[in-house]
């Protein structure tokens, strides 16, 4: 299992290689990773929203996933 810090990184690399350390410690930083998507660091339009984001979510298979709520 994996720490916080490891599911951190393991996130950031996925899903947004190109953060710069500037925008990481001014958005990203003490587990906010939401921010990536709020302020535009992931581009929109490479990830769904709303009803699009629930239908992929509820048709993706979870075994072995870490799922979270905001």
């Amino acid at each position: 299992m994996m720490n916080g810090n490891e599911f951190l990184g393991k996130w950031i690399r996925f899903f947004a290689p190109d953060i710069t350390k500037s925008q990481y410690n001014k958005r990203i930083r003490n587990q906010y990773i939401w921010h990536a998507f709020s302020w535009k660091i992931i581009p929109k339009g490479t990830y769904f929203e709303g009803d699009e984001a629930r239908k992929a979510y509820n048709g993706a298979d979870k075994e072995d996933a870490i799922c979270f709520q905001l």
